[in-house]
């Protein structure tokens, strides 16, 4: 799991690093970071984090509506399992790469949608008394699909707020529903 999360974040910085060449025009490169709220069934709720960078693709539908491919990298946080006081709990995370379509509502304002693939990971830990200590790690690729809507501060900086439903592997037993805020940089 850290060589998958090191690699993106390697791939991240880099595409910034590209994007930042040339800073003197704005290019379709973007990125960001942010908070997320998670909830998953039959787990106490928990608060994780958020980063990713993508690439607008050129062209437009209907003059107006725009295409992009993101990938990112999203912890989700620690999930008591309710009821146990916490001697029961999983992690999430996952990496994943999506489609992005972008509609202008107003001239800041646009909503967009996602779908994509998630290379989602659990570690699912049991610690209460008279049961031994079990904990078991797995991953599996899952669907992600999303919706949310973004405010463009500057042309540069924007903030989104988006709602997201993410597969996790059959050891966690409960796909993620997670609410994000995210703030965004256009290179």
């Amino acid at each position: 799991m850290r060589t998958r999360f090191v690699a993106s974040a390697l791939a991240l910085a880099l595409s910034f690093g590209a994007a930042g060449a040339a800073a003197a025009q704005m290019t379709p490169w973007y990125g960001g970071a942010g908070v997320n709220f998670n909830g998953a069934s039959g787990y106490n709720g928990t608060t994780g984090f958020t980063i990713f960078g993508g690439y607008r693709l050129p062209y437009r539908i209907a003059n107006r509506g725009r295409f992009a491919v993101e990938v990112g990298y999203d912890h989700y946080g620690t999930f008591d399992v309710s009821g146990t006081g916490g001697a029961a709990y999983a992690s999430a995370s996952d990496i994943e790469a999506s489609a992005v379509f972008t509609w202008p509502l107003i001239p800041q304002l646009s909503a967009y949608g996602r779908a994509g693939l998630a290379d989602s990971m659990t570690t699912v830990t049991v610690n209460e008394y008279p049961f031994p200590y079990y904990q078991e790690s797995t991953s599996s690729v899952h669907l992600l699909i999303g919706a949310g809507l973004n405010y463009q501060v500057t042309p540069q900086v924007g903030v989104r707020a988006e709602y997201r439903y993410t597969g996790m592997p059959s050891l966690m037993g409960s796909a993620v529903n997670s609410f994000s805020l995210a703030g965004t940089f256009r290179f």
